[in-house]
């Protein structure tokens, strides 16, 4: 047996098991430890792969918009060069498409929003046409629904300036242009840089 600086026993199997229970717990917090690193490179590897997906989402959201805006510009570009004949032509076929909206009672956002409240009416001053239609061009296309509107003993100019106007461009654009729906149209025409 040995003894300690008073001269008393030491119990060296107790000194072995309190020892011996010491890196038992020391041993248990290195595991918690190392447990608790392993969840946090999980985590971490999850997180940047998530990341990395945003990021190529991002990239390929970015790479659209500037694939779009480019299309856009040279629609643009080209509407701009055609003639006055031929824009009067597209707006009297596309009258057509104003009767259709009128006549069987289609409903669409601008006409929502026409006899909504105060603010859905002001929202409209917003959403006019005005590019990539040159000054000529938009009066060409004025003239011919003012005639249709007349025709019909229609008389409501703010009518006619925010809903059926509009209407009557992205009617004109999907057609000249081969674009599936009017949505796309407007998306389209809202894109379109200003030459």
């Amino acid at each position: 047996t040995d003894m300690d600086v008073n001269g008393e026993d030491i119990d060296l199997d107790q000194c072995l098991a309190v020892e011996s229970t010491e890196k038992r717990k020391s041993s248990l917090m290195l595991d918690f430890l190392d447990s608790a690193i392993q969840e946090r490179n999980a985590a971490a590897r999850i997180n940047d792969k998530l990341m990395g997906d945003r990021m190529n989402k991002l990239t390929e959201s970015i790479k659209k918009n500037e694939e779009r805006r480019t299309k856009s510009k040279s629609r643009a570009e080209l509407l701009n060069k055609m003639n006055l004949v031929d824009i009067q032509s597209q707006a009297e076929k596309s009258l057509n498409h104003i009767e259709d909206l009128e006549d069987n009672g289609i409903v669409r956002e601008r006409k929502r929003l026409f006899f909504g409240t105060a603010g859905e009416q002001q929202s409209l001053l917003y959403r006019q046409i005005w590019e990539p239609f040159s000054d000529e061009q938009h009066e060409v296309v004025l003239n011919a629904l003012t005639a249709w509107h007349l025709a019909r003993e229609e008389n409501d100019e703010r009518y006619m300036w925010n809903v059926t106007l509009p209407e009557l461009f992205l009617h004109m654009y999907k057609e000249i242009f081969g674009i599936s729906t009017l949505a796309e149209a407007e998306m389209c025409l809202v894109s379109t840089p200003v030459p």
